[in-house]
């Protein structure tokens, strides 16, 4: 290759390439300076750009495969959520929150469970949840009692209704002790016992499943409202009266069944403390 002006060769060129190497021979030792440096810049850039590219291609590549990773995740997690179907949400529900045998550890993300799964505009229903909460803990207090559940079987749910919504029946079976807990703190079992309850529940989509309100005959159910231990409460007159919003039957006094308790629990406790004094 031959650069300048013509037959005086000043800066004519003889190029030869070597593997791994680039030789210049200039018949001008600064135009050889001034070319090598130009050239080997131009390679540099040159490897720079690809590397550049093979770098950000690879990044968006990563960037691709972790959101996929990411999507597929989602996916899974809302086909296994409680709130994907309304029968799985209201027996996880029942079980979780509703029931008078929720565990520990269900109490302890009670009102995380509401958040999540109750209705928005239940606003009724979200105080009648934390009252009844209140007054099972309360019960277990003032009669210094514990249950111990030994077994616990809930049926298939059964569909009721589906207008505005779903309405389920759930039935429930439950096998408990249950125990005196004395001054000392010792346990004193009085019995084993058994009790048949159901919940009617009513669910709506909003943003997947919510529980709108549930109907029960449960034993803390019938301390608020004394009515259901006695009703069929999967009798649609039943359950239409109790979900309305101008329900009478929904009607209760808190501080009147906490006082009332109270008394009757300082009661048991006394007779209890008779019949085990003294025996440790």
């Amino acid at each position: 290759m031959v650069l300048g002006n013509g037959k005086s060769g000043k800066y004519k060129l003889d190029t030869q390439y070597v593997p791994n190497n680039i030789e210049f021979r200039f018949y001008d030792p600064a135009a050889q300076t001034v070319l090598r440096n130009r050239f080997v810049s131009l390679i540099k850039t040159t490897e720079g750009s690809f590397a550049m590219n093979m770098f950000n291609k690879k990044i968006w590549v990563l960037i691709a495969g972790i959101s996929l990773i990411l999507l597929l995740a989602a996916i899974v997690v809302h086909l296994r959520s409680p709130a994907a179907k309304p029968e799985s949400l209201a027996l996880y529900f029942v079980k979780h929150v509703y029931s008078d045998f929720r565990s520990d550890r269900d109490n302890k993300e009670f009102e995380r469970n509401v958040k999540m799964y109750v209705a928005a505009e239940s606003h009724d229903f979200r105080k009648l949840l934390l009252d009844k909460k209140l007054i099972k803990e309360r019960d277990d207090r003032y009669f210094s009692s514990k249950e111990s559940l030994r077994k616990a079987v809930y049926k298939k749910p059964e569909v009721l209704s589906e207008d505005n919504g779903i309405i389920l029946k759930i039935k429930a079976e439950y096998d408990y002790d249950e125990f005196y807990v004395t001054k000392n703190g010792h346990e004193k079992k009085l019995s084993s016992s058994g009790e048949v309850a159901d919940y009617i529940v009513h669910l709506i989509r909003s943003n997947g499943w919510k529980i709108k309100d549930i109907h029960s005959n449960d034993l803390t159910s019938g301390i608020m409202f004394p009515e259901v231990l006695t009703q069929d409460v999967s009798k649609k007159s039943a359950y239409e009266d109790f979900f309305g919003s101008k329900s009478k039957q929904k009607t209760y006094d808190l501080k009147r069944i906490l006082r009332k308790r109270k008394k009757l629990g300082q009661e048991t406790v006394k007779e209890m403390e008779k019949k085990f004094h003294g025996t440790g």
